[in-house]
């Protein structure tokens, strides 16, 4: 599962970072507004994709990789956050209301849809600025602290040409397989986060819950 995370969360990352950011700045925009680029384009998709509340509540989570982003020039500080996320199931202050918890399901149970921006967004986001912006603002002055090896790596590329790095022909691939084994498990993880988009429910028992579903999924789709 964590190599898989792991891979998942690089995907993530490049687009939202190098998609959004990246090309921000390439294009004149101010440093501010580039990293402003990503929690609006991902707060905006997951918006759509999920509702409104939760493509708001992502403000705090996606405005911290795009100013690690910044702050390292590396795509490697904003991946590794994100697969935190994943491997944390959610235990991040920023997302601990965003879906029901041991320690908060019995005082829930009506809830039915994503609960708006609470407190612990707003201590997520103030925790992000707090320690992120200082950051900035000192690679700003030590510009020397920043990687500067992507960029100039990425300067030979041209457009219609695969990569020719080793590196990043295994990301290539992994991206690939990533895909493909995306879409053959589509429906049975979509069978138990069909529950969790019900239920919001996202307690031992609720976790236990969706992986019987999806295991009995599986087996009723076997040959």
């Amino acid at each position: 599962r964590t190599l898989f995370e792991f891979n998942a969360s690089l995907i993530h990352e490049i687009f939202w970072n190098i998609c959004f950011c990246q090309n921000c700045i390439n294009h004149g925009i101010p440093d501010t507004v580039a990293i402003l680029a990503v929690p609006a384009a991902s707060g905006l998709l997951h918006g759509i994709c999920c509702n409104v509340n939760s493509g708001i509540r992502m403000l705090p989570n996606f405005l911290s990789v795009g100013l690690a982003y910044c702050a390292s020039g590396s795509i490697i500080p904003p991946m590794l956050m994100h697969s935190m996320w994943y491997l944390l199931d959610g235990k991040m202050c920023f997302l601990l209301k965003h879906a029901k918890r041991d320690w908060d399901v019995a005082e829930r149970r009506e809830e039915v849809s994503t609960p708006p921006w609470d407190f612990t967004s707003s201590i997520g986001l103030v925790l992000v600025l707090i320690y992120y912006v200082p950051l900035n603002v000192l690679v700003n002055f030590l510009p020397q602290l920043k990687s500067q090896e992507g960029f100039r790596h990425a300067q030979h590329y041209r457009p219609g040409h695969l990569p020719t790095h080793p590196i990043e022909q295994v990301l290539i691939f992994l991206c690939l397989v990533q895909v493909i084994v995306g879409f053959s498990t589509f429906r049975q993880v979509r069978s138990s986060m069909d529950v969790l988009e019900e239920t919001g429910d996202f307690t031992k028992e609720g976790i236990e819950n969706m992986k019987e579903i999806a295991s009995k999924y599986a087996v009723a789709q076997a040959p």
